[in-house]
């Protein structure tokens, strides 16, 4: 049995700062590693650092966690210009969003799929209507996908506001696809207060739909 286990990292520039370096560490103490911005990382840029552990499905936001070297590991972590992400992001749902009511072209569910996937993969949280999309094209059946990734994509709240009806109601329907429960910090009638008069027109036309259509933004 051994007492040592190994870990690496590698990146995409613009290259973060990994602290625990590459190396073989003994597991007590428990090692862990942190990710930081390159200190010539250029101030006027507002940045996001994004990595992935082996083992993990996907890329996520990194917050500020250690993450503890428990076993043999490899990470992979980059930087991403948040404004590029999001305008990304954002053109992807609208042409989703056309596709998928017939907006300026023929209608296209498969169409709209590829223009969600195509982001999710790249970066799930470029911008939350494609997460709200992501959901909504699970709920009807057109996209194969773990609906727990579903639900975590839209419980993180980097990308939404915290009074947010949409996301509210794709929450409360994931969830019941998946059978689990989830305790809401807040009402609907509280945020019916809070959110746009647009999204609460929206939210009154659509919430007796089967499978409620996203207010996008």
């Amino acid at each position: 049995y051994s007492e040592m286990v190994s870990y690496v990292y590698n990146f995409i520039p613009l290259a973060p700062v990994i602290t625990l370096p590459s190396g073989r560490y003994s597991k007590t103490p428990v090692p862990f590693t942190m990710i930081e911005y390159n200190p010539n990382a250029p101030t006027d840029k507002d940045y996001t650092i994004f990595y992935r552990a082996n083992g993990d499905k996907v890329d996520v936001r990194y917050t500020g966690i250690k993450r503890e070297i428990t076993k043999t590991m490899s990470f992979k972590a980059y930087v991403l210009n948040r404004f590029d992400i999001a305008e990304k992001g954002l053109a992807a749902a609208f042409m989703a969003h056309c596709y998928i009511n017939g907006i300026g072209v023929e209608k296209n569910v498969k169409e709209a799929a590829k223009c969600v996937l195509e982001i999710m993969e790249e970066n799930p949280y470029a911008n939350g209507n494609i997460i709200y999309l992501y959901a909504y094209l699970y709920l009807i059946g057109e996209i194969d996908v773990d609906g727990n990734d579903v639900l975590k994509y839209l419980k993180n709240t980097y990308s939404f506001s915290r009074y947010d009806l949409s996301q509210r109601m794709l929450l409360e329907q994931v969830a019941k696809k998946l059978n689990v429960k989830i305790d809401f910090e807040f009402s609907i009638d509280e945020i019916l207060k809070y959110d746009s008069s647009l999204a609460v027109k929206h939210y009154h036309l659509h919430k007796d739909d089967n499978v409620f259509y996203p207010f996008l933004s």
